[in-house]
């Protein structure tokens, strides 16, 4: 009887999700395996290739049920979602790049923000209703004026603090040694170059919202450091900030607050990476704000920080120091007393200086497992100067010589106590959790049955499962979400969505009024490929929506 009534509640599970079953399969060399039994089908003709297929099965405990609550151009209350407007709050156009939403409760009133990320960009606040059953109904919207600060640039994922703010970020920094005749940000200036300064984007900036009307506090982070800013994700003791490094060539940064809750002020690290994923951290200085901030405000320049001379076959004259970063192998010399404005403003080249490895292509998503203490951290791709003597090595010191994985991976890092650095979460080693698996193939150049490119995950801590969300153009031509059960490795693809179009946003909320959350968004529909298979403007409309989970979570015992 009892083999009877499990047999039927299995049965039930299956038929109560999306798929279809086929058979388990192996995916990486770290044995991870695919759970057919929670998983839905990968699209396989034009309609569901077109559609936003989702699970109703997380795990064999709890449902979801994947919900839409804005698209892009909607209008709600007396705002557009997503226009992007200029410095004088006139309308530009409608933007489909919708990606981080963060969830709020403030004096009784529910709020999302959500990233818009482009250049001009745009952060919308929006007012949203809980109904008795957990349903998100959003009621009103309106863009936050980020004028106080030089406007907003292409912001991609981000975080909440442990104190219930947002973490936003700014994403592909402008190159400032570059004399640009039009510089961008020029249509939010409405045309006037002058007011343009570089050294105005490449932050972290942090939004408080203040009341029920949904009045928001905007800062940005100059302390922590300027590059191409993925996200930031800060630890339980308020202060051990990690923050990912999105391109090529690039930096892992870890920022150390002087005082908890308190991002205005610290010292920074930059990565070295060594023999067999070990982590050595490289100082970069202590800084504040406001001193960052007065050095943007009296328009300091590039050539005022650093001497750049080109290489000659490949190397630098003796008195300048060679590396490679994003902006390419160059030969520069730091001027006098130029340490710390050079440590922030030029954080990736000035640590690369040092020592520090500038050398991963495209880090993502940052999440914390706090039942075991240790940091996930999504690659989307190993190649580039992850690997052994390539090009874009010239002039760096080569310390990555990984395998080419274009279908990227999900590393963990491992932490412990720093006395020298003061924080008890200092990582000092890496290896890989999950990798995605290459295949030979035109449509699909990853396993259909594994992560392909993956970018903003976020760890559920009552059921010992990572949620990860894909960007990928060519490894999977319909990007997904997965669930990873970290106990019995095994994933399970819980959605996937239209053509041309990434996952975003994928964060956990534990009991926002009573429910359980996992915002997941679908940016940019027939953006990145697939483009001649629109049939009207509005499908190119991006999604910002969640998983509602139920039931409660409650902590799953061993």
């Amino acid at each position: 009887m009892k083999y009877r009534i499990m047999l039927m509640m299995m049965l039930i599970l299956i038929f109560s999700s999306c798929s279809q079953i086929t058979p388990i399969q192996k995916v990486s060399e770290n044995k991870s395996q695919f759970n057919a039994n929670t998983s839905i089908n990968f699209p396989h003709d034009d309609i569901s290739k077109r559609a936003i297929i989702s699970s109703k099965i997380l795990n064999k405990n709890y449902m979801i049920n994947y919900h839409i609550l804005a698209k892009s151009g909607d209008k709600i209350g007396n705002g557009i979602f997503g226009e992007i407007q200029d410095i004088d709050a006139n309308a530009l156009r409608i933007s489909d790049a919708n990606d981080f939403s963060s969830l709020h409760h403030v004096d009784g009133q529910n709020f999302m923000l959500t990233h818009f990320e482009t250049i001009p960009a745009a952060m919308y606040i929006t007012k949203l209703q809980q109904t008795k059953d957990g349903r998100l109904l959003a009621t009103d919207t309106k863009n936050i004026d980020f004028s106080s600060v030089g406007g907003l640039w292409n912001p991609c994922a981000g975080s909440i603090t442990p104190w219930q703010t947002h973490l936003g970020s700014e994403e592909y920094e402008p190159d400032a040694s570059l004399l640009y005749t039009t510089k961008p940000m020029l249509e939010y200036f409405k045309g006037d170059n002058s007011k343009i300064n570089l050294y105005n984007y490449g932050w972290i900036p942090e939004l408080k919202i203040l009341n029920k009307n949904g009045d928001t506090k905007v800062q940005k982070h100059y302390a922590m450091g300027r590059f191409s800013h993925e996200l930031a994700y800060v630890l339980p003791d308020n202060r051990t900030v990690y923050m990912s490094d999105d391109g090529s060539n690039v930096g892992l940064f870890m920022f150390i607050a002087s005082a908890p809750k308190d991002l205005s002020s610290g010292r920074l690290y930059m990565a070295k990476y060594e023999d067999e994923g070990k982590l050595q951290w490289i100082d970069l200085g202590y800084a504040t704000n406001a001193e960052i901030k007065k050095a943007i405000d009296q328009s300091i320049k590039f050539n005022d920080i650093f001497e750049k001379q080109e290489p000659v076959n490949g190397a630098c004259n003796k008195d300048f120091t060679s590396i490679n970063t994003t902006f390419g192998h160059e030969c520069l010399q730091l001027k006098e007393g130029m340490q710390i404005i050079a440590s922030r403003l030029e954080s990736r080249r000035y640590g690369s200086m040092l020592g520090g490895t500038s050398e991963f292509r495209k880090l993502e998503g940052i999440t914390y497992n706090s039942n075991i203490n240790e940091l996930y951290l999504s690659i989307s791709e190993i190649n580039g100067g992850m690997l052994d003597k390539h090009l874009s090595d010239t002039g760096t010191n080569n310390d990555i010589k990984l395998t080419q994985n274009d279908c990227g991976a999900i590393y963990r890092l491992k932490l412990h106590d720093d006395k020298k650095i003061d924080s008890k979460y200092v990582a000092y080693k890496m290896s890989p959790l999950i990798e995605g698996e290459p295949l030979k193939s035109e449509e699909n150049t990853c396993n259909l049955n594994s992560i392909a490119n993956p970018d903003n995950i976020s760890y559920i801590q009552n059921i010992d499962t990572l949620i990860i969300g894909e960007d990928s153009t060519y490894g999977h031509q319909n990007d997904a979400i997965w669930a990873y059960d970290l106990k019995k490795e095994t994933l399970s693809r819980i959605l996937t969505s239209p053509y041309g179009s990434e996952t975003t946003s994928v964060y956990y909320y534990e009991n926002f009024g009573g429910f359980n959350y996992i915002m997941a968004g679908i940016q940019h529909p027939y953006g990145e490929s697939d483009k001649d298979k629109v049939k009207n403007d509005s499908d190119k409309r991006a999604y910002t929506g969640y998983f509602l989970l139920s039931p409660a979570l409650k902590k799953e015992s061993n």
